[in-house]
């Protein structure tokens, strides 16, 4: 096995688009991958053969694993972070899954997502999985880019695996996804409620095209960050079928989804940097059935960015709040779940 000492930084990432519903380039050929199961064939079989898991070996921890498994006839991969603190022998450790945005990989999510730092810090494991062709199939209908794959049994296959080769706390296994990323963390929330304490979305509002999912689902507690100037998953939300529910149709659909209070805890959060262009609301409602919880926050003039993190936005047009960073809001509201 090779560890990935370091993340090599993504071009892409830096000067290009994430936009969720752009085309995506061809992608990049694995490096140092670590097998564990028999190649795949190029195309997924109709009825895949189950692939038994084989745990991994680590030699050192602290460090990035690149890791290649076998799923519905395809090779999947993922980037495994080990907190340098990781005990196998001691207490069970949080797993967080880092879902990338479109047009992005695994490499490029964790240069600047910030998940490695708070696994680091917390001693949490966090796993970056690869979608096909740079996407996700987050149950969207008739894109091209789109393959015919269930990311949905992916995640929870590479989840048993990491879960066999740590030690893992099932009680505390969380998704974050940014734009598409995000899309498909509302989707296993939904799909996989027993799987994950708590899921996180950034810079996606609620997919009309999973509510069917999500209808006879049991409660799931939720964090969205949504920007009110995001010009690709806009604040008003879109129309249609591949469409998506407005800021505000978002936490109306989970407040009732989850059987909360009307109560609403909302807090004007400091304006850190006067200079950025913007202003962050956090609302909370913390009386949801099965004790499940719902926090939102507006990014108010703020674009289809990361917070915290300003990498790609345009001056004046799609700012980055550097009030908040992304990955510590969504930590506490996961921290706050165990």
């Amino acid at each position: 096995m090779k560890r990935l000492l370091f993340l090599f930084i993504v071009c892409m990432m830096i000067a290009g688009s994430v936009y969720a519903q752009e085309s995506t380039p061809e992608t990049a050929a694995d490096v140092g991958a670590q097998w564990i199961a028999p190649e795949a064939t190029a195309e997924a079989t109709t009825e895949p053969t189950p692939t038994p898991i084989t745990p991994l070996e680590f030699d050192e921890y602290g460090v990035f694993y690149d890791v290649s498994q076998s799923h519905e006839g395809l090779r999947r991969r993922y980037l495994l972070y080990i907190p340098p603190n990781y005990d196998p022998e001691g207490a069970p450790i949080p797993l967080i899954v880092a879902l990338h945005p479109a047009n992005s990989n695994s490499e490029g999510f964790a240069t600047f997502s910030g998940f490695d730092v708070i696994g680091e810090r917390e001693n949490a494991a966090v796993v970056y999985p690869n979608g096909i062709n740079f996407v996700w199939n987050d149950g969207r209908v008739g894109d091209p880019r789109v393959q015919n794959v269930d990311d949905v049994t992916f995640i929870q296959s590479m989840i048993e695996v990491v879960s066999a080769s740590l030690n893992i706390d099932q009680t505390r296994i969380y998704a974050a996804g940014y734009s598409m990323g995000g899309m498909l963390a509302y989707r296993l929330g939904c799909r996989l409620p027993d799987t994950f304490a708590a899921v996180a979305s950034v810079a996606s509002t609620m997919p009309r095209y999973v509510l069917d999912e999500c209808e006879s689902a049991p409660p799931v507690s939720l964090i969205v960050l949504q920007g009110t100037d995001d010009f690709v998953v806009p604040w008003a939300g879109i129309r249609g079928e591949n469409g998506y529910l407005s800021a505000a149709e978002t936490i109306q659909f989970w407040r009732d989804h989850n059987v909360c209070s009307p109560e609403i805890t909302q807090t004007v959060l400091p304006d850190v940097d006067p200079n950025d262009g913007t202003r962050v609301i956090a609302e909370h409602y913390n009386n949801c059935r099965d004790n499940s919880r719902l926090a939102f926050y507006g990014v108010y003039f703020g674009g289809h960015t990361y917070p915290g993190h300003p990498l790609r936005e345009i001056p004046g047009v799609d700012l980055t709040t550097r009030d908040i960073f992304a990955e510590e809001v969504i930590w506490e509201f996961f921290a706050s779940n165990q």
